[in-house]
């Protein structure tokens, strides 16, 4: 006679699906732009320059300049370059020498290596620590136009004179 359970019940397999593979999605490349910089005029750090410099563009100098210079935009003096002359600009970023006055617009940098003598016009200042300043400082929060020639004075009218009665 036969036991129960003595026989093994086989389990039928369970059936395998294989899954597609997922598609590859290729995210979408962006077109190259080309990184657009402002233009500068730079003065290597093997230049001496003796003259005035008139510019709208950011002007970067690494060498020596003897002479005014005014820029609608950025003047940036590296450690290693100078300048003996006025100065009028939107941003002054001073890591080398300036001597001579500053009129800036917005805002003033000191760098470490910094060294200013002058009297010096700005809205900000920055002075990192081991600057140097030596002169006058006018700090004003309104932006007045930096290069606006100074008007000319009325001419003093005559008083009139009064009607006699």
């Amino acid at each position: 006679m036969a036991m129960f359970g003595t026989k093994k019940e086989k389990e039928a397999p369970v059936p395998v699906v294989k899954a597609a593979p997922a598609p590859v999605v290729e995210e979408p490349v962006a077109p190259a732009v080309p990184e657009v910089k402002r233009p500068r005029t730079l003065i290597g750090p093997g230049i001496k320059f003796t003259g005035n410099i008139e510019a709208s563009e950011d002007i970067e100098i690494n060498g020596r300049v003897e002479g005014n210079i005014s820029s609608g935009n950025t003047i940036t003096v590296t450690e290693g370059g100078s300048i003996k002359g006025d100065i009028a600009a939107e941003n002054y970023i001073l890591d080398g020498v300036s001597e001579g006055n500053a009129k800036v617009q917005k805002f003033c940098k000191i760098g470490k290596a910094g060294s200013f003598t002058g009297e010096l016009f700005a809205s900000t200042l920055v002075t990192e620590d081991g600057s140097e300043f030596e002169g006058t400082l006018h700090l004003k929060k309104a932006k007045a136009p930096v290069f606006v020639q100074p008007e000319e004075p009325a001419p003093e009218e005559a008083p009139a004179e009064e009607p006699a009665f």
